[in-house]
């Protein structure tokens, strides 16, 4: 079972334009789906991998084109949309989608729109960074940045996107602790 990675995404741009962008990376159940932004070739083995099956299609399987093309091993689940910001909020297994963000970035630069955006692991402190992408200059940019783990910063990060513990309080100097 992986740690869930909770990622939220906020856009921002001319609201028809975001409206594009919501409308091209929607899928059937979730608010985003990655192979709107990219797609899993038809010829990949998407059965459960066994090992007459990794004997078979060898990396030609869903499981190693996703951690590879997407940056996760699945597609986005649990996710919602918050209107009043423009922002996707999603999980994913083990790691933020970078790979998948960088490509929605080129996405939202053809149509005039940037983001922002963060991740938090469900392992309080670890696993957290931010991203951003830009739609002002000559081409897409895409940047991102891992949060230095245990850090203030990192826990602000995860108590936004995952919400407080109880085992969490900050000292005197304003800095988080993890109490037993």
């Amino acid at each position: 079972m992986p740690n869930h990675v909770t990622n939220r995404i906020e856009f921002d741009g001319a609201q028809e334009n975001i409206d594009k962008i919501l409308k091209l990376i929607k899928g059937e159940k979730e608010c985003i789906d990655f192979e709107k932004i990219v797609p899993m070739p038809e010829n990949i083995f998407r059965g459960n991998l066994g090992p007459e099956e990794r004997a078979a299609y060898g990396k030609n399987n869903w499981y190693d084109w996703s951690l590879y093309n997407w940056g996760t091993k699945w597609n986005a689940y649990y996710s919602s949309f918050d209107e009043v910001n423009n922002a996707i909020e999603f999980d994913t297994a083990w790691s933020c989608p970078l790979a998948v963000l960088d490509k929605l970035a080129q996405m939202c630069y053809e149509h005039g729109v940037s983001f922002t955006g963060k991740w938090a692991d469900e392992d309080a402190g670890n696993n957290v960074g931010i991203f951003e992408s830009d739609c002002d200059g000559d081409e897409y940019w895409f940047s991102y940045e891992y949060i230095e783990c245990n850090s203030n910063e990192a826990y602000e990060i995860y108590f936004e996107l995952k919400g407080a513990l109880n085992c969490f309080g900050k000292d005197s100097d304003g800095n988080w602790v993890h109490y037993d």
